[in-house]
This record gives C-alpha cells, structure tokens and sequence, in this order.
C-alpha cells in the first residue's frame, strides 16, 4: 500500500538534535533524505558523519539484560530516562559487579592455565613414577614426547639394541606412541640426534607435577572442578545481583535503544 508522505525540512542546534526527534518525530514513521542533495542551494552545509553515540551503551545494556532471569527485553515504558540516567544505571551495575567479574578472571586463567597441565600430562597417565623425581635426575636425562607410529617400529627393530637408552611407551594413539626415553647425561647428545632422525617430538613438561602423572591428572582435575564450582556460584551472584536493578535495567535498555 502506498502512503502519502510530507517532506520536512528540521533546522536547529545540533546539541538539541536527540530531545527535538524524541517528542516530535518518533511516533511517525520517516524516510531520511540526505539533506545535501535536497537543498543544493545552500553552501554551508556539512554531512553529519559522527558515529551513533549509543552503540557502545546498547551493547553494555544488553549484555547486562541477557544476564536476567525472564527479562522482557520488548517491555516498552511511557518516559524515557535521560542519556546520563540510562548510563548511570548501567555503570552502577557494572560497578557493582566489578569484585565477581575481577574474580572470575582470575579463575578462568586459572582454569586455563590447569587445562594446560592436564593436556601435557594426560598422554603419559601410565608411567608409574613420580614426575618431580625424574626432572631432578643428576646423571640420566629424560625426554618426554610422541613418536610416529611408522619411525617407532623401525627404530625398535634395527636401532633400539645398540643405543645406551631406554624407552618407556606411555600410550598409543592412531599415529603416535606416546612415551619417555632415558639416556646418560655423557650420550644424551648423540642419542637426542638418533631420536630426532626418527621425528621424536619432544614436550617439555613445567616443573609443576607432584607425583605420578596419573596422580597430577587426578589432582588437576579435582582443581578444575573446584574452579568450576566456585565460578557457578560467581555466576548465580551476577544474576542475584542483576535482578536486584532489573526494572532499572530494563528501563535503561529501552531508553538508549529507543535513542
């Protein structure tokens, strides 16, 4: 259906831009002409290019709305809160937020910095022995790492019987075997260069292993389900908290998307 329309030239300060389109013009329905093309007869005309002021507002809003339970995020209200209102209910939920974001961090560095630790150690779970005490042999040295399949089998064959070494096969996958070799401190030169000719691939372990791998694996896991908790619990605080301001949020969220 075609509607009738009336063209509108709106003139004023730009400071007065947001209330003149709040009380006059949002309840139509507009079409926007670029102005220098319609009134090509004025030369002091300058294209207004700022970039939407609200962008990061709306963004900050509706990451805190997502955060409700049964939040109504098309609720509309009669009045508008101001720019500065809408914003200083939105800072004071990320200011009373900042202690469990801060600590959630914290926790999820954590976390990763664990899954680091269980993804080195989780392919040597079957060595019985206590890591700590290997990285802190004297005379003998030790490489951990994974071998193709292919390099493996011709090196136990031909190779392995006349070489100061020994290699303790941790697991097997689809393409590697998974272990750690031993060699004197005086060889480890000569025999790092023949386990590097069959493609070893070295993974140097952080001296942060208590115990036997399998052990650390149980540890670490126990760790990270600790974090996990706690950072359940930091999530329930969030959503506590934020439903707490919800009808200020809300109200703040349909104001800035409204300007």
């Amino acid at each position: 259906m075609i509607e009738k329309m009336r063209f509108l030239s709106i003139t004023g300060p730009k400071d007065d831009f947001d209330r003149a389109v709040n009380k006059y013009l949002t309840k139509y329905d507009i079409h926007l002409e670029n102005a220098l093309t319609e009134l090509s007869t004025s030369y002091n005309l300058k294209p207004f290019v700022e970039p939407n002021p609200y962008k990061d507002l709306i963004t900050k809003a509706d990451d805190l709305i997502k955060r409700l339970d049964h939040a109504d995020s098309t609720r509309t209200f009669d009045e508008l809160m101001t720019r500065e209102e809408a914003v200083q209910v939105i800072d004071s939920a990320y200011n009373a937020l900042a202690d469990l974001n801060a600590r959630k961090r914290e926790l999820k560095k954590q976390r990763h910095d664990y899954n680091d630790l269980l993804i080195q150690i989780e392919h040597f779970r079957h060595l019985d022995y206590d890591v700590h005490q290997i990285m802190n042999l004297k005379f003998i040295k030790y490489r951990f790492g994974k071998v193709p399949h292919e390099f493996y089998t011709r090196f136990s064959k031909y190779v392995y019987e006349n070489l100061t070494t020994v290699f303790y096969e941790c697991e097997r996958d689809r393409d590697y075997v998974w272990g750690i070799y031993f060699v004197p401190a005086n060889e480890a030169v000569k025999i790092d260069a023949i386990y590097a000719s069959m493609h070893f691939e070295r993974i140097k372990l952080p001296d942060a292993y208590t115990g036997t791998p399998e052990e650390c694996f149980n540890s670490i896991m126990a760790k990270i389900s600790e974090i996990n908790n706690e950072l359940n619990g930091i999530y329930a605080e969030i959503k506590s908290r934020l439903n707490d301001m919800a009808e200020d949020l809300l109200h703040a969220q349909y104001s800035i998307n409204v300007l």
